[in-house]
């Protein structure tokens, strides 16, 4: 009877233990692609042309599953805004390349900032 309630013991640990992993978004995921209309956002946002489907990645921005983090199947990134994506803007004339913080919102607002002293400016 010890033997049984062993192995029983034994098996919903392991079905609890996995349930678990792939199902609880615990992990910090540290990449985001940001892409289509959200990522058209950061372009009109920061003021650039962009070449179309742009592609930018966001981190963090929120929390995977272990077995998504491993082997990419589960919960996956659990998007939670804003996010932040920081583009480097070169001047050709000078070589001074100048970074701009660009929040996302929500999947329709994105705000630029270029320094501190300016209040952000938003697209929709």
């Amino acid at each position: 009877m010890k033997k049984k309630n062993a192995r029983l013991n034994v098996l919903l640990t392991l079905s609890l233990t996995s349930l678990i992993l792939v199902y609880v978004p615990a992990f910090p995921d540290q990449k985001i692609r940001v892409t289509g209309h959200e990522a058209e956002l950061v372009c009109a946002a920061a003021g650039l042309f962009c070449l179309p489907s742009p592609v930018f990645f966001a981190s963090p921005t929120g929390y995977a599953s272990a077995t998504y983090i491993l082997f990419g199947y589960g919960t996956g990134p659990q998007r939670q805004y804003p996010l932040k994506i920081t583009v480097h803007v070169t001047n050709a004339s000078t070589n001074v390349t100048t970074p701009i913080n660009v929040f996302l919102r929500d999947e329709n607002t994105a705000c630029s900032e270029v320094n501190i002293d300016q209040p952000p400016s938003c697209v929709s």
